[in-house]
């Protein structure tokens, strides 16, 4: 059996400088963030109603589509050797999670990438321990990021 692997790339070329994707990783390597947990968006239908009738039972469909689905992983900076180079991987991934609109590619096990159509995200950290402080590399994060629930697709 060989090691999973599992890649996250976030597209900055919407960002000043001319940035390059930013790259996550849950391989044992050199990548500077780590992924620790994954999960891939869910559909969730979002279902239109006739007006009830008041002596007639149920609901009749006139309509159906996906609502917006959420991307989310944690992560490290495990490659970090100082809590200051923890706080300069939050603020590149805060920043690049705030685009208004931007593109996520993701890919598991050699499997064909995913590419999702995303929008502002959140990041919240994991609460940290005493002990956790001693090495900067404990400092964990979740992202979520609003998503067009269709991959491939550019929204609507």
């Amino acid at each position: 059996m060989t090691d999973p692997t599992r890649t996250i790339s976030i597209d900055r070329s919407g960002m000043p400088g001319a940035l390059g994707p930013l790259l996550f990783s849950a391989a044992d390597d050199s990548t500077e963030l780590g992924i620790y947990d994954f999960q891939e968006p869910g559909l969730q239908m979002r279902v239109f109603y006739a007006p009830d009738s008041i002596d007639i039972h149920g609901s009749e469909a006139t309509g159906a589509s996906y609502q917006q689905a959420v991307l989310g992983w944690d992560w490290a900076a495990d490659q970090a050797a100082s809590e200051t180079e923890v706080q300069a991987a939050y603020d590149e991934v805060a920043a690049a999670i705030a685009q208004m609109s931007f593109l996520v590619t993701t890919q598991t096990n050699g499997a064909p990438a995913r590419v999702w159509a995303a929008d502002p995200g959140s990041i919240l950290p994991s609460p940290r321990d005493y002990a956790e402080l001693a090495d900067p590399r404990m400092a964990v994060y979740a992202v979520t990021l609003p998503v067009y629930p269709i991959p491939g697709s550019v929204g609507p």
